[in-house]
C-alpha cells in the first residue's frame, strides 16, 4: 500500500469521523480504530473496485456503534435532566464527579425498585440494571419491541416525575 493510497484513506475516514462530531480525541481514536479494522479485515474483500465504498461502510458502522453506546450512558444521565450530565458524562477527571454519576445510578436504579410492581418496572429493571438490549427484552416478556420502548418512555417519566416532586 503506498502512502498516498494511505493518506487517502485516513482523510476519508477523518472526515466521516469528524460528521459525527465526537471530541477530537474521541475522534483520532475512532480512525485508528476503523483504520485497524479495515486493515485487518481487507483480505474478506473480492474486489478493488469496492474497496473505498466497504472502507466507508465500517467507518459509518464503527461511528454509529461509538454514538449509540454514549447515547445508552446520556440517556440514564439525562433522566435526571442534570445539566451539567454532558459534562461528567466523558471521563470523570474527579472523585467528585465520579461519586456525583455514581449517585445518579444508584437513584435510578432505587427508583426503579420503587416503582410500583408492574410491566414497565420489570422492563425498566432489564433495561437499565440488566443491561439487556430491547429485542431481547421484547422476547423475555412476549412483547413487541416499540412495546418495550413505550415501557422505557413511561417509566422514565414516572421517575422525573418523582424525582421532581422530591425536589421541588
Amino acid at each position: 500500500m503506498h502512502i498516498s493510497n494511505l493518506t487517502k484513506k485516513y482523510r476519508i475516514v477523518s472526515s466521516i469521523v469528524k460528521s459525527y462530531r465526537f471530541s477530537e480525541a474521541v475522534g483520532e481514536e475512532l480512525v485508528q480504530d476503523i483504520l485497524l479494522k479495515y486493515w485487518l479485515n481487507i483480505h474478506n474483500l473480492t474486489s478493488t473496485e469496492s474497496e473505498i465504498p466497504w472502507l466507508i461502510k465500517i467507518a459509518k458502522n464503527h461511528c454509529n456503534s461509538h454514538y449509540h453506546k454514549r447515547k445508552r450512558k446520556l440517556e440514564i444521565e439525562l433522566l435526571f435532566e442534570d445539566p451539567a450530565a454532558l459534562d461528567r458524562i466523558t471521563i470523570s477527571c474527579t472523585n467528585e464527579e465520579s461519586i456525583k454519576y455514581e449517585d445518579d445510578i444508584i437513584n435510578l436504579r432505587k427508583s426503579i425498585h420503587d416503582m410500583k410492581d408492574g410491566s414497565a418496572k420489570d422492563v425498566m429493571k432489564a433495561f437499565y440494571i440488566t443491561g439487556k438490549p430491547v429485542k431481547a427484552i421484547s422476547l423475555i416478556y412476549n412483547l413487541k419491541p416499540n412495546t418495550v420502548l413505550s415501557h422505557l418512555r413511561r417509566g422514565r417519566n414516572k421517575i422525573r416525575y418523582a424525582y421532581a416532586a422530591c425536589n421541588s
